[in-house]
């Protein structure tokens, strides 16, 4: 037979009341800075984020302008070719 079979210690320790002493424990602290670090952290990624995110919408738009002008110059390159094409 188990040695936990009849000592229910965990259901008396939960039921006793707890009573704030005034006093934070290091437990309490760590989770706090925890806390503030994790916040921190995240206002950090978000920051990071949304500076990608405006350099790859300046990417695009050059990307988008170097597409038009790649049209243009290939336009134009057509129509030399049939100019000389049809003065031969």
């Amino acid at each position: 037979m188990s040695s936990f079979a009849g000592d229910d210690t965990l259901s008396v320790i939960s039921e006793t009341p707890s009573v704030f002493t005034g006093k934070i424990t290091n437990a309490e602290k760590t989770l706090s800075q925890m806390g503030g670090n994790r916040a921190k952290e995240l206002e950090n990624v978000k920051r990071a984020l949304s500076e990608r995110e405006e350099e790859f919408a300046a990417l695009k738009t050059k990307h988008a302008a170097s597409l038009a002008r790649n049209k243009t110059l290939d336009t134009q390159l057509r129509q030399i070719k049939g100019q000389f094409t049809s003065k031969m």
